[in-house]
């Protein structure tokens, strides 16, 4: 699978082949023989050229070419022309139009994290001007975020939540108090936005202290934690850096503190205030939090919470057997947990969960997810808060596949997508997926404990 976005004038901005194994390798200039280079400047701007010779004859977008063996998707924007080439004899999954969105959406929201929409619009009027310049050591970035679209349930689909470190609730609960701001003064306590202690590219706590003016979104997190932990100049010192949070505001930046505990754990605190000075505002406010954390022992009970997540499988505490990987999500919150495979399949390796992946998309769709979706579903959740799924939506289907069982269960509360043993019964199945949501509900080492 090839992903490649340039400008409507036909200039390159990002190419990736996505593969087996080794999944992404990123066409950049610097790293491309001269030979190559040209032959992909030449493809894009092809590309381009017959994307405005369809658009010019025939007053429509190219929206896709298909044929036996090669499909390939076009998104075009005022700005930005985005392809995914997809060689069918190479992967078995179905390139929806809503996957490609998806995809599309994640990629554009990283540009403008980088550039604002503002920022993106200098190509109204410099369609010629080579956006490179401006996004500079994020090809890597934008590489992370077209693997985990390629083999992330959670990143895939949208709203499918965030996940969380396991941890005791009460312990979350000290960590999140630690992190809620000492107010000197009641400006400094306006612009503190927000506090999120990341381990493991996991959610440990957030912290809103001002929710009348904001509250974080799924596809913001997402975005914001691929920046902090696929930037190496985060993990070399601590950083203030402006960002733009597409979902909560696509024309301005924030500011972020930026600061590595050690190499899993990180701590960022978002402000409205671009001053220089607010560094050492936010420089003391981790030394607090550093000392508080440290007084609790947190950095060693999130450490043994990594290591304790490798050997937890919630299938094997379940009454009956077959159940043998799932997606949980609560809807209230927005937390989301993705099981380990169970034996044989946990060695089958990357193509058959990539495979897998697509069936619970598939599902996810049929659920009623689907293009066309209302408005406040369209529209990327807040952490802690429902999205508003009807109570009448709630249901149980069933996902045809030779190979294994694979079901949906669907309520105002929770969703879960699981696979069974390909004999399993129906029935059983879905009094399996009523017992595993409420099991989540109740997990005390879930976010969602402290949450609600």
């Amino acid at each position: 699978m090839e992903i490649i976005i340039c400008s409507r004038s036909g200039k390159p901005i990002f190419q990736c082949q996505l593969r087996q194994k080794q999944l992404c390798n990123t066409a950049t200039v610097d790293g491309e023989s001269v030979e190559s280079r040209y032959s992909s400047a030449a493809f894009v701007s092809s590309m381009q050229g017959l994307l405005d010779f369809v658009f010019c004859t025939q007053k429509q977008k190219l929206q896709v070419i298909e044929t036996e063996t090669f499909v390939a998707r076009f998104i075009t924007t005022d700005e930005l022309s985005f392809a995914v080439l997809l060689t069918k004899r190479c992967f078995e999954i179905t390139l929806t139009w809503s996957c490609v969105e998806r995809l599309f959406d994640l990629l554009h929201g990283f540009i403008q994290l980088i550039l604002t929409r503002k920022g993106l619009e200098i190509l109204k009027s410099s369609p010629e001007y080579d956006l490179r310049s401006l996004l500079t050591n994020t090809e890597n970035i934008m590489e992370r975020i077209a693997y985990l679209w390629f083999t992330s349930i959670t990143v895939r689909v949208k709203n499918l939540g965030f996940e969380s470190l396991r941890l005791a609730s009460k312990l979350r609960s000290r960590i999140t108090k630690a992190l809620t701001p000492r107010h000197s003064s009641a400006e400094e306590s306006f612009h503190f936005l927000c506090g999120l202690l990341l381990s493991d590219e996991k959610l440990v706590c957030i912290v809103h202290p001002r929710k009348d003016l904001f509250h974080m979104s799924l596809d913001d997190l997402t975005l914001l934690v691929t920046f902090v932990y696929h930037s190496k100049s985060f993990r070399n010192s601590e950083s203030w850096t402006p960002v733009c949070l597409p979902s909560f505001n696509p024309n301005g930046f924030l500011h972020a503190y930026v600061f590595f505990f050690d190499k899993d754990t990180s701590l960022v605190l978002l402000s409205s205030c671009p001053l220089p000075s607010q560094f050492h505002v936010f420089q003391a406010e981790r030394h607090r939090i550093s000392s508080l954390l440290d007084e609790m022992d947190a950095f060693k009970a999130l450490d043994n919470s990594m290591q304790e997540y490798q050997t937890w499988w919630l299938q094997e505490q379940m009454r009956q057997n077959g159940l043998l990987h799932f997606v949980y999500k609560n809807e209230q919150t927005g937390e989301c947990v993705v099981s380990p495979w169970m034996s044989p399949f946990e060695s089958l390796g990357e193509t058959f969960n990539i495979t897998h992946l697509d069936r619970y998309t598939k599902l996810h769709q049929r659920m009623g997810f689907k293009e066309g979706a209302p408005q406040e579903l369209q529209k990327s959740q807040l952490i802690g808060k429902a999205v508003g799924l009807d109570a009448s939506n709630a249901h149980f289907m069933v996902l045809n596949d030779p190979h294994t069982l694979v079901v949906g269960l669907q309520s105002q509360d929770s969703r879960v997508y699981a696979t069974f043993d390909a004999l399993y019964d129906i029935s059983d199945a879905e009094n399996v997926c009523k017992d595993l949501c409420l099991r989540l509900k109740q997990d005390i080492m879930l976010m969602s404990a402290t949450l609600i």
